[in-house]
């Protein structure tokens, strides 16, 4: 995967990590507030199924503080879909291409080195029930989203035209036949139609991690890039078609700032009934 990111921080000096991102130095002082913007080239295709796209470093001086993190990202869709046809038969082909984003918190020792397992962000909900069990969404949230599907039914091409003569009793020179000219299915060639799109705008969503024990953070941007197209084919397994989908992150920026909220706040988080006993 290609990535390029250029990350400017307010107040700390950044280093490059691994491949793209950016987080602060080890030397980390007690902060309130922290930020990073840079631009981001991540495209889904054959690519892993989340990365983390950008990343900084903020220490909570205090017990059960709250964080409150922005993340704002330029998010771009490319859809593209074919359909051939003819004999006035119905094809379809389908492009979704989906760009989801989370947050994650990862507790730091001194040293610098994870301590414990990341904290995700809400919304961390309940999404539903297996066999009882709550099953949660995994703090992902939906960027963008687009399924295209282009459906048509055509006629054809005519190629050419066969002419003979046609006897409707079978009996030759019965007096009855007569000349007549008609297009056979094989002289049909398929029609074709298409439709692409290529969107790209800004998004926004505020996320929050409540209640954090005093200590350093790694708060990590992690962005899931997907893509699915299908198309209908023939009994030879000959697609009728083309689809095509990709997801692309451009401009990105996160604003972290760790907050106390009012006395006795409480973050409702609404969630599905509990299925019946």
């Amino acid at each position: 995967m290609r990535k390029s990111i250029l990350i400017v921080l307010a107040v700390v000096l950044v280093v490059a990590l691994g491949a793209g991102v950016a987080v602060a130095s080890n030397s980390q002082p007690a902060s309130k507030a922290t930020a990073a913007v840079g631009y981001i080239n991540v495209i889904s295709a054959g690519e892993p199924a989340s990365s983390t796209i950008m990343a900084q470093k903020i220490k909570i001086p205090g017990n059960k503080k709250d964080l409150l993190v922005n993340v704002s990202l330029e998010t771009g869709l490319y859809t593209e879909t074919v359909v051939k046809t003819k004999n006035a038969e119905r094809e379809t082909a389908t492009a979704t291409a989906t760009i989801n984003v989370r947050v994650l918190a990862q507790p730091l020792d001194n040293n610098g080195d994870p301590d414990g397992d990341p904290i995700i962000a809400h919304p961390n909900v309940i999404v539903g029930y297996d066999n009882g069990d709550p099953v949660y969404n995994g703090g992902w949230v939906t960027f963008d989203y687009r399924t295209q599907v282009l459906t048509a039914v055509l006629q054809g091409i005519i190629t050419d035209i066969t002419c003979g003569w046609i006897d409707p009793d079978g009996i030759p020179d019965s007096g009855d036949e007569y000349f007549d000219c008609w297009i056979d299915p094989e002289d049909l060639e398929p029609e074709e139609i298409g439709l692409l799109l290529d969107t790209m705008a800004a998004h926004s969503f505020n996320f929050i991690l409540p209640d954090l024990p005093v200590g350093t953070y790694l708060v990590e941007v992690e962005a899931e890039v997907a893509d699915t197209a299908s198309v209908v084919r023939d009994p030879e397994g000959t697609p009728l078609g083309t689809a095509e989908a990709n997801a692309t992150i451009g401009l990105g920026s996160v604003t972290i700032e760790a907050v106390r909220m009012i006395h006795g706040e409480v973050i409702e988080v609404v969630e599905p009934p509990a299925p019946p006993e």
